[in-house]
Formats: C-alpha cells, structure tokens, sequence
C-alpha cells in the first residue's frame, strides 16, 4: 500500500490517498472515544453494584443481630452481652474518629506555630541587617537554618559583608552599581527602626527622590 500502514479495524479504499487517510484517522479516533467511554460505563455499572451489595450487607447484618435480639430477649445475659459489645464497638468507632480528628488538629496547629515561628525569624533577621548594615535578604535566608535567637542570628550577620553606599542621598545615588543596595538599606532600616529620626528621614527623602 505504497508504504502506509492500514490503520486497526479500517480498511482503506481506492478514492483519493489524502482524504482516505484521514477518514482513517477519524475513524480511529471515534473508536477509541467509544471504547473509553465504554470502560467509564462499566466501572460506573460496577461501582454501583458493588455500593448496593455492601449495603444490602449491611441491612441484612442489622437484621440478624435484631432478630438474634429477640431470640434471647427472655435471657437477660445473653441480652446484656450482646448490647454490651454492639456499645464497645460504638464506642470504639467514635474514640477511632475522635482520634483521628484530634491527630488532624494537631497537625494543623503543628504547621501553623513553624509558619509562626519562621515569621518571627525573618523580622529578626530584617532588624539584625538593619542594625548592622547587611543585605537583609541573604540574612533572611541564612537565617532559616538557625534556632531563630537573635544570638545565631547576629553571629551569622557578623560573617555577612558590610553594605556601605556612597552617598545614599545624593541626586546621583541611582546611578551605578550600588544603588539598589543603598535603597534597600535605607528601607530595611526604617522597617528596623521606625521611630529613628534619622532612618525616617532618610526614607522620607527616598520616597520624595522616587516620586512616591
């Protein structure tokens, strides 16, 4: 056939190649929707059989132990025992969900005191580069590996490099490699220390020199 595969289940005919072969390709497509469609079908069929059996099971169940109820009904400890283990397993099924919920709780309080304390990290990882005229950012991420205290903290920063800008105020502080790093600084000390007056003012500028 000049070198094409017939495509599975479709046999190609003697019209134009072109159009042959696409009616080929359709035709395989529309089978392999339909089969899959067809799987879906039958795993619905089954799913709702199998929910259906289970609870016919379970209605049958109920109904054995009600009509075993009766049978011993005029024998208090035969009745006694058979009400005392259908409450051990309430009570055991409740204590599993109770569990399982006060697992999930912790959980969740678990996470939200690591992202608590990963916060309060990072504010004294900004204060500490404020203070002592580091790159915040990398502070920040060094600090992560850290107890959190400001000692480990600071004794990280110490190790940083200084970040000395030339001339942070000046008109031409936007020009030259430095730059950004003096901006930061300046915005990292003002968050650090808010009621500096010389760190407000230094910020203050900085939001006039930027048109803010």
């Amino acid at each position: 056939m000049d070198g094409q595969e017939a495509i599975a289940g479709v046999t190609p005919g003697s019209g134009d190649t072109g159009t042959s072969l696409e009616q080929q390709i359709r035709a395989a497509e529309l089978k392999g929707k339909s089969d899959a469609l067809a799987d879906v079908n039958r795993t619905l069929t089954e799913s709702t059989k199998a929910r259906k059996a289970a609870e016919a099971a379970e209605q049958r169940v109920t109904q054995m132990l009600k009509d075993y109820e009766e049978t011993i009904r005029d024998d208090p400890d035969k009745l006694n025992e058979l009400r005392g283990r259908q409450a051990k397993t309430k009570a055991d099924t409740e204590l599993a969900t109770v569990t399982q919920e006060l697992g999930e709780a912790r959980q969740r309080l678990s996470q939200a005191d690591a992202e608590k304390a990963e916060t309060i990290k990072q504010q004294k990882a900004r204060e500490i580069a404020g203070r002592l005229n580091v790159d915040a950012g990398n502070l920040i991420k060094l600090a992560k590996f850290t107890d959190g205290t400001p000692e480990a903290i600071e004794d990280i920063a110490k190790s940083l490099p200084k970040i000395v800008p030339e001339n942070p105020l000046s008109p031409d502080s936007n020009r030259g490699s430095g730059s950004s790093a003096s901006e930061q600084q300046i915005r990292d000390r003002f968050i650090a220390h808010p009621n500096d007056p010389q760190a407000k003012a230094d910020y203050l500028a900085l939001r006039r020199r930027k048109g803010i």
